[in-house]
């Protein structure tokens, strides 16, 4: 199966909104599909997708997009309260670790320590697959989103905000 084909599934069942379909069903590129999902409505839609039970292929995203994962590739994007960056880590274990440098980071299938520099602001999407503990640097926050199973914990720092989010049809 490709990514592609796990989409399409996901589309089949009517689960991709129709405000998203049209950006992720355009791709035409590994960038172009990394560019569609490094956003926050991208991390969430991956992070629903595995809480209601069509767990992410972890596999084939790290064998078809590993040039784009893990550090290697930051997108930046626009809201309206200005713009961000985002980048994606997906299979990072122990004893490896993830040092954020992004302002929205998505974690999907890691079982790692997460770092977050000081001085640093940083948001987390940790999908229900991601076992992380967090160290937060000096003069830091972050905030946590964690779906179904995932857990969040933190090694050093009080300034860590974790919300448990869950699949919800229709949001």
């Amino acid at each position: 199966m490709t990514f592609k084909d796990w989409l399409y599934i996901i589309k089949d069942e009517g689960l991709i909104c129709d405000r998203y379909l049209p950006k992720v069903l355009s791709a035409r590129s590994r960038k172009q599909y990394m560019d569609a999902v490094l956003n926050i409505n991208g991390m969430s839609f991956l992070c629903d997708m595995s809480d209601a039970g069509h767990k992410l292929p972890y596999e084939v995203i790290k064998s078809e997009f590993g040039a784009y994962l893990n550090g290697r590739y930051i997108a930046t994007n626009t809201s309206v309260s200005g713009s961000y960056t985002t980048a994606m880590y997906c299979g990072v274990n122990k004893p490896s670790e993830i040092t954020v440098n992004t302002t929205l980071t998505g974690i999907f299938g890691c079982d790692c320590v997460v770092n977050i520099p000081s001085n640093t602001v940083a948001h987390l999407c940790v999908d229900e697959c991601s076992k992380v503990a967090i160290v937060l640097g000096d003069n830091s926050k972050c905030h946590v989103d964690v779906w179904g199973r995932g857990s969040v914990s933190h090694i050093y720092g009080d300034r860590v905000i974790i919300k448990r989010k869950k699949y919800t049809p229709n949001e």
